[in-house]
């Protein structure tokens, strides 16, 4: 069993990396200092296309929100006990990283819905905006609750 989730916290924290990374290179390397209408999609970084970091970035994300989604179901019953207790004061840091990720998850599937139908909407590029902006905050939690329990990946001993 602890192998099962020393696996699942792998494999979250390479989703979030690789979605991390992805996204603030599309952000700095194509975004930024570029009206939404005139990302040069030809300029490549690290050898790679817009194009490319758009795939990279929408398949980790997805894998990224699939996997936090099953984090936060394995983890209902410490939600639904801060809501039961209304020990919302002592958890307001866990509490604000769960708003910042729906709020960046919300923030990023809305354009790519759009693009669907609409692929140059000024709507669209304005939304990818304020998720630029949701997302580098989201990152700053990702890494700090990481942090706070990286001992658990390393302290704990598997089983058989």
């Amino acid at each position: 069993m602890l192998q099962r989730k020393r696996l699942f916290n792998y494999l979250l924290l390479a989703a979030a990396a690789v979605t991390s990374l992805s996204g603030v290179i599309i952000q700095v390397g194509y975004h930024i200092g570029n009206p939404s209408t005139l990302i040069k999609t030809t300029r490549t970084m690290w050898g790679l296309l817009y194009r490319h970091w758009q795939l990279i970035h929408l398949t980790a994300a997805f894998l990224f929100l699939v996997l936090s989604v099953y984090h936060l179901y394995k983890h209902r019953k410490w939600y639904k006990g801060v809501i039961k207790k209304r020990t919302f004061s002592r958890h307001k840091e866990l509490l604000l990283f769960t708003l910042i990720f729906a709020l960046s998850a919300v923030s990023g599937l809305i354009p790519w819905t759009v693009s669907l139908f609409v692929p140059t909407s000024t709507t669209r590029f304005a939304i990818i905006e304020i998720h630029d902006k949701i997302a580098l905050l989201l990152i700053v939690f990702i890494y700090l609750h990481i942090a706070k329990r990286v001992k658990h990946l390393y302290l704990h001993k598997p089983t058989r």
